[in-house]
């Protein structure tokens, strides 16, 4: 290479090193940094629900929030509490600021978290909630959950009579929380529950649906985890004259957006509601389809020399063989791996540690 290009090819570099330091200098801190900077370097959460880290892209991004939207009793506190257990279970803290005033000891421990090192609010405003949010996002608490933005109550909606009608309160409450919080939250792992309503007058946003609190925060989301109830699990039941009983749904996933992988993402999980437990061989079946490591179509299966008629079967054959199992989520979690490597590098995600810092 010639003395010339080599200048060239110099110059730029060393420019954006003087611009740097002389903005830097001025500012009185470090204000800007390079785009490779490690500072800068996305991390993430795992939720150790393979099928969910999947989708969301290696888990759950720090100092970024995500919204968990969807109708009535389809799951979205249980999906904060999934990222409440693996924080737990990997050494971190969370809080739950319980705006809806349903926090239940009885149901979070049959979830699987440790309820006796779960930090627990219950603000009687939107603004109080909020501090309290900022406050944990300042003292670099790993997991804040709000449960829900719907249910945050303007202060001056709540000193006025029933009969006052306070027009945009919640929103701009909302809003202006959301850009506090980009501001001072760099380690927190933020989730807002949120319930989806029927917009009135028109179809402007789609499938004729809006949210409480506006528009606003669906800008401002990190992502959008839409949960929903994709079909009823039923069994015979033991009472005369009764065919059938309902003992769960499967719960569906969906990234309706999604800045760290694909958007629109999904999977289906069986729950049940006596054990109050995702059936995770279910979802272990359905990524190693899309995996090709089973091979098939529904609902022919073929799997280590044998064929299964239904997916039911194939879940039931793999609870028994639990060393097979065990095999299969080594295979599932090693493609993952492979294939999200080197998005992860990409996007900047980092997928070395499961550890919360």
């Amino acid at each position: 290479m010639s003395v010339v290009k080599q200048a060239a090819k110099a110059q730029p570099v060393d420019r954006v090193r003087e611009v740097r330091e002389e903005v830097n200098k001025k500012m009185k801190e470090t204000s800007l940094l390079f785009g490779s900077d490690p500072v800068l370097k996305l991390k993430a959460i795992p939720l150790g629900v393979t099928p969910l880290d999947d989708m969301l892209g290696g888990g759950l991004a720090r100092g970024r929030f995500y919204l968990v939207v969807g109708r009535y009793a389809v799951g979205k506190t249980y999906f904060t509490q999934l990222a409440i257990k693996a924080v737990q279970q990997q050494g971190g803290v969370a809080a739950y600021i319980d705006a809806e005033r349903c926090y239940n000891e009885e149901w979070f421990r049959k979830v699987g978290i440790d309820t006796d090192n779960l930090l627990v609010s219950q603000p009687g405003t939107g603004e109080k909630a909020f501090d309290v949010v900022l406050a944990l996002a300042r003292a670099k608490v790993d997991l804040i959950v709000v449960d829900s933005l719907a249910a945050m109550v303007p202060t001056a909606e709540a000193e006025e009579g029933m009969d006052k009608i306070v027009v945009g309160g919640q929103a701009r409450l909302i809003n202006g929380g959301c850009r506090r919080l980009l501001d001072v939250n760099t380690h927190s792992v933020v989730l807002f529950t949120n319930q989806t309503r029927v917009a009135i007058g028109g179809q402007r946003l789609g499938a004729g649906e809006t949210f409480p609190g506006g528009v606003g925060q669906l800008f401002w989301a990190w992502g959008i985890v839409r949960v929903t109830r994709e079909g009823w699990l039923t069994e015979k039941s033991p009472k005369k004259g009764e065919d059938q009983r309902r003992v769960g749904f499967n719960m569906g996933f969906r990234t309706d957006k999604n800045k760290q992988a694909p958007p629109f993402q999904s999977c289906a999980i069986p729950f049940y509601f006596r054990t109050g437990h995702l059936e995770l061989t279910a979802g272990l079946v359905d990524v190693a389809v899309d995996l090709s490591l089973i091979s098939g179509k529904p609902p022919h299966y073929e799997f280590e020399d044998q064929k299964f008629f239904g997916r039911a079967r194939l879940i039931a054959w793999l609870d028994e063989n639990e060393k097979v199992k065990t095999r299969l989520w080594a295979a599932v979690h090693e493609a993952l791996e492979g294939t999200s490597a080197s998005g992860a590098a990409a996007d900047g995600v980092d997928q070395t540690s499961s550890e919360v810092d």
